[in-house]
């Protein structure tokens, strides 16, 4: 096993950089997300006739544990879908 090279405060200091780019790119897919889900929340709400769930849709939740691309082009294609129905 490879030992790591310099003190403990070096090390933090390579890795800092590389640790704030990671949480800003988590931040701006968390906004992705809650933007597309809002957007979706909002059509269901239009088509359904319901407009509490319209306006309440800049309130939503979702679940951060699963920010992948995967999940993202899911939800892109579910919103293209509705919109298209709209």
């Amino acid at each position: 096993m490879d030992k790591p090279k310099g003190s403990l405060k070096e090390q933090m200091s390579a890795i800092d950089p590389l640790l704030k780019d990671l949480r800003h790119k988590k931040e701006e897919r968390a906004k992705e997300f809650s933007e597309v889900q809002v957007q979706i929340i909002s059509i269901c709400g239009e088509i359904s006739g319901n407009v509490q769930l319209s306006k309440s849709a800049t309130s939503t939740r979702f679940d951060e544990r699963d920010l992948t691309w995967k999940r993202l082009a899911e939800l892109k294609a579910k919103h293209e879908e509705l919109r298209k129905d709209k």
